[in-house]
């Protein structure tokens, strides 16, 4: 399990030292990953807040595992999670197993905590959210929603290609969600 960082200002803490703090570990727990199987691998993972403190956006990298023949492994983004939430999660752990990647955030409330379990399944390339299962090959793009009544709902939109930055991932959502007024005021925390 990951330590826990601080929580963001909305639960008296900081978003910046906590997505530092959390893919710093992502990216040493990937590097130890050692035996996952399945039509893909992860290789690491890099996040960056909304200026709003109200949620931020996560892109994982890796390989395919079965390149066309005679074709070298490149590593690309497989996956663009946007996570609409009230700040920071207030802690995280990764289980990057032989066959799926499961990634569990906690967000401290006044009800008590709300954990989030993101699960893909690498040999069926399934991408679940609570009860929710989806294809990772109709969209690679997700939008999950954290409500303050600890529920939680996901999206799933077309595919980007395998660089996208994290401002084209802002935009593609804009693009496909044109009438939702959240992703309208949502703008990238700039970094030093």
């Amino acid at each position: 399990m990951l330590p826990h960082p601080t929580p963001c200002p909305l639960f008296q803490g900081s978003v910046t030292v906590a997505f530092t703090v959390i893919f710093s570990i992502f990216a040493l727990v990937l590097v130890g990953c050692g035996d996952q199987r399945g039509r893909f691998s992860t290789s690491g993972g890099s996040s960056r807040s909304f200026s709003s403190n109200l949620g931020f956006i996560t892109i994982l990298d890796g390989y395919n595992n079965n390149p066309v023949t005679g074709a070298d492994k490149v590593e690309q983004h497989l996956l663009y999670l946007i996570f609409l939430c009230p700040g920071a999660p207030s802690g995280t752990s990764a289980d990057y197993g032989q066959y799926v990647t499961t990634l569990n955030y906690t967000w401290r409330g006044a009800a008590g905590n709300n954990v989030v379990a993101v699960r893909w399944d690498r040999q069926k390339d399934n991408f679940t959210v609570g009860e929710q299962e989806f294809s990772r090959q109709k969209g690679n793009v997700f939008v999950i929603r954290i409500g303050g009544d600890e529920k939680t709902t996901c999206q799933q939109l077309a595919n980007l290609g395998p660089n996208a930055d994290f401002q084209q991932v802002l935009e593609q959502a804009r693009q496909q969600l044109p009438n939702d007024e959240q992703l309208k005021k949502l703008a990238l925390k700039t970094t030093p």
